[in-house]
């Protein structure tokens, strides 16, 4: 994998077996039936993470993201204190000076930032010791033209510093408006 600076080269090696995923889910809605000129369309996809720290201490969760040629991350929330809120998300200067002054405060951060051509990085922090984040990330996603139907592939993790729990496993519902 080409990482984008020494600093991720430095988080993705191993992960820790006492921070896992232990949840997951993957929403889609088809927004758009493909279009006579472009012969595509566009799905809007949110991504449910529930992190889960087994250790006495906070830890932060890190992964990069890959998304499908053409597809963009758009939106990120967490889930503080049980209500889901607006995090981070842009440009990575930006946004990551931002995400260090709110963890230096220790508020409930999550950030997303791009981390190259068709890939993001998540990171969450804190993950508290022993209980959970949660956090939700929108994708605008293309349809792909496949003959006389259309294909849609989705986000997936490709580094991380956190484990899977054994049992985890991603619900996907796709909701279309579409006829059969």
């Amino acid at each position: 994998q080409n990482l984008d600076d020494e600093e991720d080269a430095l988080i993705f090696p191993s992960s820790s077996p006492e921070l896992l995923l232990r949840a997951s889910s993957l929403d889609v809605r088809v927004d758009s039936s493909p279009d006579d000129l472009t012969g595509s369309g566009t799905a809007y996809a949110e991504w449910t993470l529930e992190f889960f720290n087994r250790h006495p201490r906070e830890r932060e969760a890190v992964c990069q993201i890959l998304l499908p040629p053409g597809g963009v991350a758009s939106r990120l929330t967490l889930w503080i204190e049980g209500e889901e809120r607006e995090a981070a998300f842009g440009r990575r200067a930006v946004v990551t000076e931002a995400y260090e002054k709110i963890v230096r405060r220790r508020l409930d951060p999550a950030l997303l930032t791009e981390a190259g051509p068709d890939r993001v990085r998540l990171q969450c922090f804190p993950v508290p010791a022993h209980a959970t984040m949660q956090v939700k990330v929108g994708f605008t996603l293309p349809l792909i033209p496949d003959g006389d139907e259309f294909a849609l592939l989705l986000p997936y993790i490709a580094e991380r510093n956190f484990a899977f729990a054994p049992d985890r496993w991603t619900a996907v519902t796709v909701y279309s408006g579409a006829p059969p």
